[in-house]
């Protein structure tokens, strides 16, 4: 039997169906109706895989699992709960020098900056815009009349008191176990969650003015808390000469005032680079 022969039946089942008032058709009609019945079939079934394929497509791209940990993320969470908190702070220093008899010869200089205890990081500014300061894990760097960066401790503060870097960048507790190493501190209780600590020492081998070891100069001042963080830090000394030509006869007082606010802000500090001696 031929492949037109073959096809004949189907041909026929098909006209049958949709003309059952037909008479008799030819042969040549009737295989032609049935190629044309069966190519219709064919698209159909195409169009049917490829709407089935295209469903299949948009379910899977729909229910797709997330990406796996370390992979990009559709949409990202809030900075507020992916940032670690800051833990930094502003700070505005004051830097007085007052001579008894003499106070048209007082020296006035202030100071703004930031640091951040957990980092140990801190810098602070001269409002004259001349001099700069840096506290990076323990070192100090100063940049004065703006020239080169060199190690050091910056000018500022009352001879013989502690180095800028470990009253600015320390927790208070950290602070005051040092007072307490070195002379004595006295807590005060006040309003609220405020609390005062006084302390005083006599100074040794500071490194901000060369003090002999023996020392000899008694540094006073006090440490206000809030909470347990810092409002005020006051350090200060009164120098007066033992005897002529070894110091001012006339006593002397350095002070700093050191006002902490802002907390949480972040403090980025980077270490300078020092200027070859």
């Amino acid at each position: 039997m031929t492949e037109e022969q073959d096809r004949l039946p189907e041909a026929i089942r098909t006209l049958a169906d949709r003309w059952p008032t037909l008479g008799l058709v030819p042969v040549a009609e009737l295989l032609h109706r049935g190629r044309r019945a069966r190519r219709a079939r064919a698209l159909l079934r195409g169009a049917i895989g490829a709407g089935t394929l295209a469903l299949a497509v948009a379910v899977a791209v729909t229910v797709a699992p997330a990406e796996p940990a370390g992979g990009p993320t559709v949409l990202a969470p809030a900075a507020s709960t992916t940032a670690e908190p800051h833990t930094g702070y502003r700070i505005s220093l004051s830097y007085t020098i007052e001579e008894e008899g003499h106070r048209n010869r007082d020296y006035v200089e202030r100071f703004q900056g930031a640091a951040d205890p957990t980092t140990r990081r801190g810098y602070l500014v001269s409002d004259r815009g001349a001099t700069e300061c840096r506290f990076i894990d323990g070192d100090e760097y100063v940049r004065p009349d703006n020239r080169g960066w060199r190690s050091g401790n910056p000018p500022i503060g009352p001879r013989g008191t502690l180095p800028m870097n470990r009253l600015v960048t320390v927790e208070p507790q950290d602070l005051l176990v040092e007072l307490r190493g070195l002379g004595n501190v006295t807590r005060t209780a006040g309003p609220g969650d405020s609390e005062t600590y006084t302390f005083s020492y006599v100074s040794k081998g500071s490194p901000y003015t060369g003090e002999p070891k023996e020392g000899g100069n008694t540094v006073t001042g006090s440490v206000a808390l809030v909470q347990g963080r810092y409002r005020t830090i006051t350090i200060q000394t009164v120098l007066v000469g033992p005897e002529p030509g070894t110091a001012d006869p006339n006593p002397i007082t350095r002070r700093s005032v050191i006002e902490f606010s802002d907390y949480g802000i972040a403090v980025p500090v980077e270490r300078p680079a020092v200027t070859p001696k």
